[in-house]
């Protein structure tokens, strides 16, 4: 019974497993757009406010990706249709394939086989289907102004009128986050994916190139991949390469030296030095770390602010965090590491937007929206399984 509650609320926890996830990170819920929940096995939506905006008569396919993209739900399925936020059934335009919107486009095909192109919201093609689909290709959303795109295992970036800002070169390489992507540029090699460290899923190395002989080079030499920062350009930013990297997030971003991770600014110069076997991203001014000798919240020079004594803890958000013990309970601290709401949940997921999507107790299938204060705007109850 709890790991199925834990799929409709649960956070990615940086110390110990936790049972599930769901859609509501702050980072990743653009203001204005509708909060989900759970009731009687049905999804609806909420706003800021507590008020429902889509009553809870949907399907909650996955407890990933039910969020508005662009102001448009995806339902689920593979060839649409989507919902506005009234609720409304939209652009039901009979796509075989068609992927999430953003900056007001999205991935489709037509076909089975057919090629990758990107619609606008009226289901018309900006830009005509000429990329290939897997396994010659992979597509993403656009982000930052570009889209990756993946042609016979080399990555490159498009702009929105469909042409290469930066051609097909490397191997691999992540979205652009504030005008910066991370490209690996020299192979065979591996890598794990660190940008949102989950203890709880098998870290398997990814390989690059992912295929045939170049995989097989790569799984037998062991050989750790490079990564670079580049411009938009693809100029690459700063002369190192590191064993990982994460993107810049409060002008400091997370790279790993030497198997050890620390910080750098703009310029590439570590203002923290690799120390740490576990780190999140800075938030708040704070970033939670671990190594062999302490556990906690530094700030940005390196200090350590808040000691971690806790099983669980989530990043700050909106000047809170979760810390806690599945068995014990979770509470909210402020940046003092000082318990900062006198409530002590069952489950609790990081601020956004104002709210914290919670589970007061296991005793029974109660949930809550609450604001920073601990104030309760929205209650619902699970009575049945999802489904």
């Amino acid at each position: 019974m709890r790991e199925l509650l834990a799929l409709v609320l649960a956070s990615t926890l940086l110390f110990g497993c936790s049972a599930g996830r769901s859609d509501l990170d702050a980072a990743d819920q653009p203001r204005g757009r509708p909060v989900p929940l759970i009731s009687n096995g049905r999804a609806g939506f909420i706003d800021s406010s507590g008020r429902i905006v889509i009553a809870p008569t949907l399907r909650p396919f996955s407890n990933w990706g039910q969020a508005f993209y662009d102001g448009l739900l995806s339902l689920g399925v593979a060839d649409g249709p989507f919902l506005n936020t009234r609720g409304q059934k939209v652009l039901d335009n009979g796509f075989f394939r068609i992927w999430n919107f953003s900056e007001g486009l999205a991935a489709a095909m037509k076909t089975t086989n057919s090629k990758w192109g990107f619609v606008d919201h009226e289901g018309k093609f900006v830009i005509p289907p000429r990329f290939p689909s897997y396994p010659e290709g992979l597509v993403s959303s656009f982000s930052d102004g570009l889209a990756k795109i993946d042609v016979s295992g080399k990555v490159g970036y498009i702009d929105h009128s469909g042409r290469y800002a930066i051609p097909p070169q490397y191997i691999a390489g992540t979205d652009f986050d504030n005008g910066y992507a991370r490209v690996v540029t020299e192979g065979p090699c591996m890598y794990f994916y660190d940008e949102h460290f989950d203890p709880c899923i098998r870290r398997d190395p990814i390989f690059a190139p992912g295929t045939g002989s170049a995989h097989k080079a790569a799984q037998s030499a062991q050989s750790l991949c490079k990564w670079r920062f580049i411009d938009k350009t693809g100029k690459p930013i700063f002369v190192q390469e590191f064993e990982g990297a994460m993107g810049f997030r409060e002008r400091l971003a997370a790279v790993k030296v030497g198997g050890l991770w620390g910080f750098i600014n703009l310029q590439g110069a570590f203002v923290i030095s690799p120390a740490f076997l576990q780190v999140r991203s800075f938030s708040d001014g704070l970033a939670l770390v671990s190594n062999d000798k302490q556990s906690g919240f530094i700030d940005k020079t390196g200090a350590l602010k808040i000691p971690v004594e806790f099983f669980k803890a989530e990043p700050f958000s909106e000047g809170l965090a979760v810390i806690g013990h599945p068995d014990e309970g979770y509470v909210f601290i402020d940046s003092r590491g000082k318990q900062a709401l006198p409530e002590r949940f069952a489950l609790a997921s990081r601020f956004f937007h104002g709210l914290a999507h919670v589970r007061p107790r296991w005793s029974d299938g109660s949930f809550a929206y609450i604001t920073s204060t601990g104030k309760r705007v929205f209650t619902y109850v699970v009575t049945g399984p999802i489904r």
